[in-house]
Formats: C-alpha cells, structure tokens, sequence
C-alpha cells in the first residue's frame, strides 16, 4: 500500500494536482539512449534518513513497478484508478508465491 501510494503522489504530480512546496520535491528524469527507463530522478541519499524521504521513495518505486509497466511515460493512465489497477496487478503477480 505505500508503494502504491506513492506512485499516486507522482501521478497527481504528472496530472498537476500537488501542490507548489511537493511539486518542487521531484524531476523529470530526461531520457537518454541507455538500456535503464526512468521517468524521475532518484536524488543522491548519503544517510539512512534520506533514503526514506518521501522525495527519494516515490520516485524510486515509480521507476521500478511503473517503468516496467509503461516503459514511455506517454503510456501511463492519467486516470488514476486504471493506474493503480496496473500496480496493483503487478505487484501481486511479482509477490504471488503460488505461480512458477
């Protein structure tokens, strides 16, 4: 639930629904020709608490479930319920231990 929460927060990012002070928090990531898609960029952490801000998680959990959902940022859902049906089915898919 808080992976997928916050996807949302960066999905109300991309439909301009945050706030100015939240908004400022995250980057576009701009693509380049490499093999890793990103959609935002994960600021640098040096400290354990950095690492669990809110500004370091949401992106980073959006690059790892959404990207491999939607490798083009163009493809993900603006409505936010589709998109959270997508993570959704993802994550239980990857955490299923019945499926082989």
């Amino acid at each position: 639930m808080v992976k997928q929460q916050n996807i949302c927060i960066l999905h109300n990012l991309l439909n301009n629904n945050l706030p100015e002070p939240l908004s400022s928090m995250f980057e576009k990531h701009i693509p380049s020709n490499t093999r890793h898609v990103q959609h935002f960029k994960t600021p640098f952490a040096a400290t354990n608490y950095r690492s669990f801000a809110l500004s370091n998680t949401a992106p980073r959990w959006w690059n790892k479930i959404v990207c491999q959902i939607f490798p083009k940022m163009e493809d993900v859902p603006r409505n936010k319920m589709r998109l959270k049906r997508h993570v959704r089915k993802f994550l239980v898919e990857k955490y299923n231990p019945n499926q082989q």
